[in-house]
């Protein structure tokens, strides 16, 4: 009955695409009424029609500019899906020019006694910020939105950089019921189009070329009686070019699904990419664009907001030499220069690989983004007689560059070869420590680039297992009430997690937290160790109390063997997996309960040993139980090697998790003597 329903609704959906009409202000009474897309009930909003037209705009006084012209109608179903109805518009400024938002309209349109009626969106309501010195943003947040309304709206991007198409988005995270896409380039540029890789989506380009016709005044001067007398005269010239054009026309592109443990969701969306080859204005010779990752590396270097950076030394020499004085270890003059840059300069929220305020502005200010800190970092380091360079990153929700581009690229860190590795640094991270990055920046690899031009790829995921140690010692009641101490190891990572989450709460608000992620206990005499001391391990300690940690049925007494370090439900729940699933990094957890049993009691049965592991090493659990008297100890062991498992491995992986919850669900058996 349902499919039945759902093909109704689909047919309707199929005949309403062929009536609409998508011009700006035409939205109908239909729309308005529509209370639940074909897809079904979970659809909080859909895009109801989408066109996206690029083209080139000639004026005879001025040459070329790049126009892009959006236009987007959605309709918001219920109050989940209000989110859509602010527009946020993110773009490129350079030192001399910028890309400019004009012609913003808007409308929400609304049944009111059952007529149409709309309110429009006020200029008041468009707010434009400059996020840094290279993006600005243009936002707007559509009026009087309900439950059922329909908002549309328009805006036109007018950019100076010719040789820069923007990705062109092909899919969001809700439904899009039509799209239109219209791409217009002059013959003297020649792009390359892709679609992304990882996208299942398949679109259909029609091509085709037609000619453009203008025509430019010119003033001409002349002169008659052997030149005695200058004459001027106006003459209209000819201008013709062949314009390519590429055309999307396609419906009912499914929404993007996002999944549990994912590197960055838009990574896998539909969009379409635009790489310029090469360029031949009239009267001009050709000039290319494609070029290797070396070639883009080497002028970002050369550029005075990246390797002119790098020269700097007299803001930070005399500090800096105070600090290292006696100081001769590799090891120990990165450690101090790393926190010296950490506590002096905070980073201000902004990513790059280019100086916002310049490393000396920065380290006199004691603020800068991402490139201010970590280029002032590489100085240092070589400064201090080290083997460092900038390794250029881009971000998980940057994607990851398909061919080579300076936009392939935003942010950067420090690198320093050490051992025949390369050290990774990043100071504007405030918990980090040497050879970690934060999650923003681990993004498959980066490339180093040395000060003699020569560049490389660098893995920028840490090749250790992050640990996490803990041991339980038990003491049961008459009352079948578990009481102990805990103890707990953090290193790497798990360290890391800790001091974002911990560090800046008092002991109470601590014992809370704690407690509200382990629900069954309550803890007292809470002991932390090493919070700021980012090169050592954090060491925690408390007391526990767990009621009714063992439970009596009859006589006999039943146990979780793990108490409430048990790992009860499966993170992998779906039945299949579209996307990889990326674990945040390597890790090993190691779980000791050692149980002292009261006199009246004997044990009657223990969980068997047992170990599973996962396409060999790539992540292996081990459970063993071991009894001496009445002293028992029970250990598990879980331990991923590898962080990436693609959709072909889910199954094994959440069948791996089933087994290591069956395994955790067996108990320990007593009786009472």
């Amino acid at each position: 009955m349902k499919n039945i329903y759902l093909s109704a609704l689909m047919l309707i959906f199929v005949l309403n695409t062929a009536a609409q009409d998508f011009r700006y202000g035409k939205v109908s009474k239909e729309e308005l009424l529509e209370t639940q897309h074909p897809k079904g009930p979970e659809v909080n909003a859909a895009v109801l029609y989408k066109e996206h037209y690029v083209y080139y705009d000639y004026n005879p006084s001025k040459g070329f500019t790049l126009i892009t012209e959006v236009h987007e109608r959605i309709k918001i179903y219920n109050k989940e899906g209000f989110e859509w109805a602010t527009k946020k518009i993110v773009n490129y400024k350079s030192r001399n020019d910028e890309v400019k938002v004009t012609r913003i309209k808007g409308e929400t349109y609304y049944l009111e006694n059952g007529k149409v009626k709309s309110d429009r969106l006020r200029n008041d309501a468009v707010f434009k910020d400059d996020l840094n010195r290279y993006r600005t943003s243009t936002t707007f947040t559509m009026p009087s939105v309900l439950e059922g309304s329909v908002i549309e709206y328009t805006y036109t991007l007018s950019s100076p950089f010719l040789i820069s198409i923007d990705d062109i988005p092909l899919q969001y995270t809700i439904p899009i019921n039509n799209l239109k896409v219209y791409v217009k380039i002059p013959e003297y540029l020649v792009f390359k189009n892709y679609f992304n890789p990882r996208s299942a989506i398949q679109f259909k380009i029609d091509q085709s070329s037609k000619t453009f016709r203008t025509s430019k005044l010119q003033m001409v001067r002349g002169s008659v009686n052997g030149g005695r007398t200058v004459n001027h005269s106006n003459r209209n010239s000819k201008i013709e070019y062949q314009e390519n054009i590429y055309e999307i026309e396609q419906q009912d592109i499914p929404a993007l699904i996002n999944e549990d443990h994912i590197d960055y969701l838009n990574n896998y969306a539909a969009f379409m990419i635009w790489e310029l080859q090469n360029t031949q204005f009239p009267n001009s010779i050709q000039e290319n664009f494609t070029q290797s990752w070396d070639a883009v590396v080497k002028k970002i270097y050369r550029d005075s907001d990246f390797g002119n950076e790098l020269d700097k030394t007299r803001y930070f020499k005399k500090e800096l030499d105070i600090l290292l004085k006696g100081t001769s270890l590799p090891k120990d003059k990165i450690s101090i220069i790393f926190n010296f840059v950490k506590a002096k300069v905070k980073w201000n929220e902004y990513v790059g690989y280019f100086t916002d305020n310049g490393v000396q502005d920065a380290f006199e200010e004691g603020a800068g983004n991402v490139a201010d800190i970590n280029l002032m970092l590489t100085a240092m380091l070589k400064y201090a007689g080290l083997q460092a360079n900038p390794i250029l990153i881009s971000t998980r929700n940057n994607g990851v560059p398909l061919f080579p581009t300076r936009n392939g690229f935003n942010y950067v860190v420090a690198g320093v070869s050490l051992n025949d590795e390369i050290l990774l640094l990043d100071a504007s991270d405030k918990y980090s420590e040497p050879g970690m990055l934060p999650f923003r920046a681990r993004n498959w690899q980066g490339r180093i680039i040395r000060e003699d031009g020569t560049s490389d790829w660098v893995d920028l995921m840490r090749n250790s297992n992050s640990e996490k140690k803990t041991v339980l010692n038990v003491m049961i009641d008459d009352q079948f009430t578990c009481n102990g101490t805990v103890t707990e190891v953090l290193d790497g990572f798990y360290a890391k997690s800790y001091r974002e989450d911990f560090t800046d709460l008092n002991n109470d608000e601590r014992i809370k937290k704690l407690e509200q992620s382990n629900t069954k206990i309550t803890i007292s005499e809470l002991d932390v160790q090493n919070e700021k001391e980012m090169d050592q391990n954090i060491k925690k300690s408390f007391k526990f109390e767990l009621p009714g940690g063992a439970e009596q049925i009859g006589n006999n007494i039943y146990i979780n063997p793990l108490l409430f370090l048990t790992t009860t439900s499966n993170p992998f729940k779906s039945e299949d997996r579209q996307f990889p699933v990326f674990l945040k990094h390597r890790s090993s957890i190691t779980n000791t309960v050692n149980f002292m049993l009261p006199d009246n009691v004997k044990v009657e049965s223990l969980p068997a040993n047992k170990a599973v592991k996962l396409n060999g090493q790539e992540a292996m659990f081990k459970f063993m139980v071991a009894q001496n008297g009445n002293f028992l100890r029970v250990t598990s062991e879980l331990t991923f090697n590898t962080i990436i498992y693609l959709p072909e491995d889910y199954e094994m992986l959440k069948n791996f998790y089933n087994q290591l919850i069956l395994i955790n669900s067996e108990k320990i058996v007593l009786t009472k003597i």
